[in-house]
């Protein structure tokens, strides 16, 4: 979808559509950032909490929406919650994927990562190696249980969807250093 760049305010809330089988889900989060494929938001849980990163195709939303009552509500709830927006440092804006590549790269971050748009968290893991090359990326594969599970390297054309820091994410880290 294309996104008219004059009126995006990031300091507003927006509803991403973004699942043809389900159209009535959608995610909730701050726009950092936007290139010719790629969006980056800043997600925020139902409550009012931060919830990560999440990159995804610009093709993939079916429809954003702004300034309804469910997001007026969730901002007061993150005022309410004293939450605060997260200063996410992108290498470069002319690849958002990539940029996003290398800060899970420098950081060590576990990263979810759904392919083809599955709508499934089709690998989950740590970036450990980027290809640029052939357009490859290599992870460390982290089960549920935090577990090192193996490696798999995945066509980057194929990642339809990329979230880190977020609940899930924030669990297995911590059950990786309990």
């Amino acid at each position: 979808m294309k996104i008219d760049f004059s009126e995006i305010d990031n300091n507003s809330l927006y509803e991403f559509y973004t699942d043809v089988e389900n159209t009535d889900k959608f995610s909730v989060g701050y726009i950092v950032d936007i290139d010719e494929q790629y969006i980056v938001i800043e997600e925020i849980d139902p409550y009012g909490n931060n919830d990560g990163w999440s990159c995804f195709y610009l093709d993939d939303i079916i429809r954003y929406q702004v300034k309804s009552r469910y997001l007026d509500d969730l901002s007061k709830l993150c005022k309410y919650n004293g939450t605060q927006r997260k200063n996410l440092e992108l290498f470069s804006s002319s690849n958002l994927l990539y940029s996003i590549f290398n800060n899970l790269v420098l950081s060590g971050r576990i990263c979810i990562i759904e392919l083809c748009d599955s709508y499934l968290q089709d690998v989950v893991g740590r970036i450990k190696g980027v290809d640029t090359k052939n357009e490859q990326v290599n992870v460390e594969l982290v089960n549920s249980y935090g577990d090192i599970d193996g490696e798999t390297i995945i066509d980057v054309a194929k990642i339809s969807h990329l979230s880190y820091d977020n609940s899930d994410t924030k669990k297995i880290e911590i059950l990786q250093r309990i």
